[in-house]
C-alpha cells in the first residue's frame, strides 16, 4: 500500500490476498473482470475531480504474462500469454461510483487476450494521481 501511495504504481499477485486459502478449494479459476476502487483511510470512496471526460480516477492494469494454476488433479500449470493492458476508470458522487471503463474479458483464449488465473503479477498504475 504503501509503494502504491507514493509511485502511484503497484505489482500484485492476487493470489497472496487470499489469506484463507479459498482458492485452494478450486481446481480452476479464471478472472473476467478486474476493477480497482482507491479509498481513504475511512475506507470511503477518494473523489475524482470531476465528473467529465478527463476528470476520471484511471488506473491502468497490465495482467501478468505468465500466470499459475491447477488442473484436474491438483498439479500446478504454467501459462505463458501475450501482452494485455486495459483500465478501471470511473467518477465518484459522495459513495457512488460510476464505472466509465473497465477491464472485461470476454473469451478465456483469444488471439488477443485471456482470463488469467490470480496467481501471477498483475501491475496497477494511477494514470492521473493529481
Amino acid at each position: 500500500v504503501e509503494s502504491f501511495r507514493n509511485n502511484s504504481e503497484v505489482d500484485i499477485n492476487l493470489r497472496d490476498l487470499d489469506t484463507t486459502n479459498h482458492f485452494d478449494d478450486f481446481w480452476r479459476v479464471r478472472i473476467e473482470r478486474l476493477t480497482m476502487v482507491l479509498l481513504d483511510e475511512e475506507d470511503f470512496p477518494i473523489q475524482s475531480n470531476g465528473t467529465t471526460f478527463g476528470r476520471e480516477i484511471q488506473i491502468g492494469i497490465h495482467y501478468p504474462t505468465i500466470f499459475n494454476d491447477t488442473d484436474f488433479n491438483g498439479d500446478n500449470q504454467s501459462f505463458l500469454a501475450l501482452n494485455f493492458d486495459c483500465n478501471s476508470d470511473y467518477v465518484t458522487h459522495g459513495s457512488d461510483i460510476v464505472w466509465k471503463s473497465n477491464c472485461q474479458v470476454d473469451e478465456e483464449f483469444s488471439q488477443k487476450n485471456y482470463k488469467p488465473a490470480p496467481d501471477g503479477i498483475f501491475s496497477f498504475k494511477i494514470k492521473n494521481p493529481d
